[in-house]
């Protein structure tokens, strides 16, 4: 539940939300809790949609401690919050992708290996318009249409409406 709703908050920006994961990191039962990354995964994404750069990378790297300490989330938040971040540029960024690919693989996770899949088409429209791409341009977009099938499939109309954006 709670993996769920903080996806349907932070997608639909309601940053509300974010103070609930601030006051939930506070409880004291809550200090070695297996949601725990997750929750700081959520406030990280909460951070950067309101611009709060700083915020978020602070609650990227405790959510990241955490899973260390605590062991892998059952989700892939973590991997998921940092696809925001393009921390080190777009190789980066597209080891970020392969990082969340690979969990959500790991999970048998349709919806997570769909969000990787976002994420990365989401990159290579970046990276197509930009004048340093990483990759030949048709590859890319040949990638993108790949990606906007799987978001036909998967039959989720916000997923299907970001991929076809990064076209």
């Amino acid at each position: 539940l709670v993996s769920a709703t903080l996806w349907w908050a932070t997608s639909r920006m309601r940053l509300e939300a974010e103070r609930w994961c601030e006051l939930a990191l506070e409880v004291p039962s809550a200090a070695d809790h297996p949601m725990r990354p997750v929750v700081l995964a959520g406030a990280a994404r909460f951070a950067h949609t309101r611009g709060d750069q700083e915020r978020d990378q602070l609650s990227l790297e405790r959510a990241r401690a955490e899973e260390r300490r605590l062991g892998a989330a059952a989700s892939p938040w973590v991997a998921a919050a940092a696809l925001n971040q393009w921390n080190g540029g777009p190789a980066a960024a597209m080891r970020d992708v392969a990082a969340l690919r690979l969990r959500a693989e790991h999970a048998s996770d349709e919806f997570w290996q769909l969000t990787a899949a976002l994420g990365e088409a989401m990159i290579l429209s970046t990276l197509i318009r930009s004048s340093h791409p990483l990759h030949d341009e048709d590859d890319d977009v040949s990638r993108i249409r790949e990606i906007v099938d799987h978001a036909e499939a998967f039959g989720q109309p916000s997923g299907l409406a970001s991929a076809l954006t990064s076209l």
